[in-house]
């Protein structure tokens, strides 16, 4: 592999296994999300109560967003890597 000015030298399937792995923590979150969904609450004062239902549906959204981003991500990754090996971008 032979590098010009201003590039880096890439093993493009090495790259791919990153990706594949990125692309698996991602679908891991899931379960992350699911197990807040299933976190038993306590009886509070109604705006505590009220409170804590709307951070864990913020993070239940949040985790379901960086999951969906990581796999694409991974997907993304996996996908480019042949192109970098032909000198493409």
């Amino acid at each position: 592999m032979s590098e010009g000015p201003g590039e880096i030298a890439v093993s493009t399937e090495e790259l791919r296994n990153v990706g594949r792995r990125v692309e698996y923590v991602g679908r891991q979150m899931v379960g992350y999300r699911l197990a807040l969904g299933g976190m038993q609450t306590l009886t509070y004062p109604p705006a505590t109560s009220a409170s804590l239902d709307l951070l864990k549906t913020e993070w239940q959204a949040g985790l379901e967003r960086l999951a969906d981003d990581m796999r694409s991500l991974g997907q993304l990754t996996v996908a480019v890597a042949p192109d970098l090996r032909q000198g493409r971008r």
